[in-house]
């Protein structure tokens, strides 16, 4: 990752240098009324912040960079939005994030969170913080969730401003093939976006697609920035068919898809009815429509009978299996809940045509998740 470089603990002087020049605004002149003292102060605690985080990466402290990080994009706030290492900084703290060096908390979620819906952050920013969300979604078993951050990621992107686009940071040098940051330059935001939204996609057609079996290259990589390897990802498309003699093939591939591409009903997609997002199930979230017209015929046509709210299930639905540890090898698994298992909080799992599974077994509800319905 480019971010976590020597380079970083050497911005404090670069910077100097760099306000000198004709046209550079003075750190701290603005800030919606901040004084120059004030702005100047935060401004100092960025650079400081920032080559702490770095060292600290450098000792392995990874969750105390991450939060150096952290606190560093908020010390400087929006003084500079286009201070030349923020967007260094910023990708600093969700590479990390991303790696998966530890659980991120709450905070991590919601900074980020509120950062891609904050209008007035610089889109590439915002971005970029709903890319991470969504990746981290994914990380949890919230596959819906993730794709909605995905497409968000998208949206914001694609509406950046010529003025944005034209303006640079610093940032890694890619090889040829991707794989490697062979230094540091200036790059125009238009690039940096490009790549932020390319990615984003990739991951969204997984989660679209459930025939498809391939991760994009950059899931594929298992080599952290420290040379160490993450550990097994949950980051797939792949799950185990239940093998169900009782739904087609055209069910199952709708019953893992996550919905959101097309109406459910009419199967318009965004683009053709001219919105940016989909209407949602009120109840169950998981169905998408392109207008009441259509949630209503659905409705009428079967989804009343299959709707869930969250964390509801009756006996004969289909689910995921997820977080097993015992038993590993299921999770990823489609199979079907039999009914309550004698145990509090447990549903009994039958194998429904599913060879990993050879006799009925009982599963915390926890490690359940839901899927789309049927209807």
């Amino acid at each position: 990752s480019e971010q976590q470089t020597e380079t970083s603990c050497k911005m404090s002087s670069n910077n100097n240098k760099k306000k000198k020049k004709k046209g550079k605004q003075n750190p701290g002149s603005v800030g919606g009324g901040m004084s120059s003292a004030e702005g100047k102060k935060r401004f100092s605690q960025y650079q400081h912040l920032s080559n702490q985080a770095v060292q600290q990466f450098h000792t392995r402290n990874h969750r105390a960079s991450a939060t150096s990080y952290r606190e560093a994009i908020e010390a400087l706030g929006h003084i500079d939005p286009y201070e030349d290492n923020r967007w260094q900084i910023f990708t600093g703290y969700t590479s990390i994030l991303r790696e998966r060096y530890f659980i991120p908390d709450k905070s991590d979620v919601n900074f980020l969170a509120a950062m891609s819906r904050d209008e007035s952050e610089l889109r590439l920013f915002r971005s970029e913080a709903a890319y991470t969300v969504g990746l981290l979604r994914w990380d949890a078993g919230e596959r819906q969730e993730a794709a909605e951050y995905y497409r968000d990621a998208i949206l914001i992107g694609e509406k950046c401003k010529a003025e944005e686009m034209r303006k640079m940071f610093m940032a890694g040098k890619i090889s040829a093939d991707g794989q490697r940051v062979l230094g540091l330059e200036m790059r125009p935001v238009r690039d940096l976006i490009s790549d932020s939204i390319e990615t984003a996609r990739g991951n969204l057609a997984v989660l679209e697609s459930p025939k498809s079996q391939v991760l994009p290259a950059h899931l594929k990589s298992r080599i952290r920035s420290d040379g160490s390897e993450m550990p097994p990802s949950i980051r797939s498309s792949k799950m185990l068919t239940s093998g169900s003699p009782t739904i087609t093939e055209e069910q199952f591939n709708r019953l893992i898809s996550v919905g959101g591409d097309r109406c459910d009903f009419c199967q318009k997609t965004p683009k053709e009815v001219e919105v940016d997002h989909l209407m949602k199930c009120s109840k169950c979230k998981k169905a998408f429509y392109c207008s009441k017209e259509c949630a209503t015929e659905q409705w009428r046509a079967g989804h009343k009978k299959a709707c869930r709210g969250p964390g509801e299930y009756k006996a004969g639905d289909f689910v995921r299996l997820r977080g097993l540890v015992s038993t590993p090898t299921l999770n990823g698994s489609i199979v079907r809940l039999a009914g309550r298992a004698p145990q509090p909080g447990r549903w009994t799992v039958m194998p429904d045509g599913n060879s990993a599974i050879r006799n009925t077994i009982s599963v915390a509800e926890e490690k359940l998740e839901q899927l789309r319905p049927l209807l």
